[in-house]
């Protein structure tokens, strides 16, 4: 894997979007390169990576720097949660890239997911209003935000536009759970490699701080989002703990 875990590079379907995330990754390696004492000198993993994401610019780009920067031998991978909203142009690039690619869906309860995306939001853009009617107005609209958790809806682009690609699925609550070993093991068998058991399953980096979800404003997303639910129950045959809850609680 890249230590740039999220290359975005499929989502910037238009070139404006293109060109809008390099200019922001140009700016931050403009900005990593000043701190250098030696700007010429051996760079960093992660900073080289900056430094040629800032550079890509065509889909042979990509590819170059993700051979590049992984082991010939590597399983490598691309873990940008917006490719949920790829259409049919995107997985067609994807798949004339790496025809041997194999796409995994991450589940999260969608009420949970939804409230950390409004959160991250409104954070980083400094949007008006509090968390709370931040959230209520996302359930209100059909937004980018709502689109990126109907979790059957990005499933069925997923087999529709990409037929030649095996699918896994797995609960993001599963990877911090007693059932995290196990569900690991899967993946690494999905993925015909031999995984190392970590020593623990409950570390986080850039976890978001805020506040828990209120209840009324999860019955709500629950029942908005009652189709992605009744999916994941479905194609999993299970769901973990805090799903269930609020099947039970609010469907």
């Amino acid at each position: 894997m890249t230590t740039m875990k999220e290359i975005h590079w499929f989502d910037t379907t238009t070139q404006v979007k293109a060109d809008k995330k390099r200019e922001r990754m140009q700016a931050r390696w403009t900005r990593i390169r000043a701190q250098l004492e030696n700007p010429d000198g051996k760079l960093s993993r992660w900073q080289s990576e900056i430094r040629d994401r800032a550079q890509m610019q065509s889909d042979e780009d990509y590819h170059s720097f993700l051979t590049r920067h992984c082991q010939p031998e590597d399983v490598f991978g691309d873990i940008t949660p917006s490719y949920g909203r790829l259409q049919q142009d995107g997985y067609a690039r994807m798949l004339a890239l790496f025809p041997k690619a194999r796409l995994i869906l991450l589940l999260r309860n969608p009420a949970d997911n939804l409230w950390s995306r409004v959160a991250h939001a409104r954070s980083n853009k400094q949007r008006p209003g509090t968390l709370e009617e931040n959230f209520a107005q996302r359930l209100e609209i059909d937004s980018v935000q709502t689109r990126k958790v109907r979790i059957e809806e990005i499933h069925a682009r997923a087999t529709a536009f990409a037929p030649t690609a095996p699918v896994h699925c797995l609960f993001t609550e599963d990877l911090f759970s007693s059932r995290a070993d196990q569900t690991l093991q899967e993946l690494c068998s999905f993925l015909s490699i031999t995984g190392a058991p970590a020593a623990q399953h409950d570390f986080t980096q850039n976890r978001g701080s805020y506040h828990p979800l209120p209840e009324d404003l999860r019955a709500r997303a629950v029942q908005q989002f009652s189709a992605s639910f009744a999916f994941a129950a479905k194609h999993m045959g299970r769901v973990p703990d805090s799903w269930a809850k609020d099947m039970d609680a609010y469907l």
